[in-house]
């Protein structure tokens, strides 16, 4: 399950950063090919250095919005694991004793 967990995170924060990273430099005027190498950090050459700078700060504005998502999730997450994990109840020595004595016996 936790493999499963960090492929799909992985994924949308792709996604997201992908997604925010060709909004953000929808202007400029790039091929798809340049925009997809964009989303992975990769400032397409041949541009002016504004054009350069624009395609740096859509590529942190996604990045940004991919981090909000994680925050958001591990918040939601954080708040569901508060009310539904049950409360840990301590546990008297006669019962461990008793819970130990019997697993025993039944393990048999």
């Amino acid at each position: 399950m936790l493999q499963l967990g960090g492929a799909l995170g992985t994924a949308v924060f792709a996604v997201v950063v992908g997604a925010g990273s060709a909004g953000g430099a929808a202007g400029l005027g790039l091929t798809e090919a340049q925009t997809d190498a964009l989303a992975q950090g990769i400032v397409p050459d041949g541009l002016s250095d504004a054009a350069a700078t624009a395609a740096q700060d859509a590529f942190l504005s996604g990045l940004h919005q991919a981090m909000l998502v994680g925050a958001g999730v591990t918040a939601v997450v954080a708040v569901l694991a508060g009310l539904l994990l049950r409360a840990a109840r301590p546990h008297t020595a006669q019962e461990v004793v008793t819970e130990t004595l019997e697993g025993a016996v039944g393990s048999h």
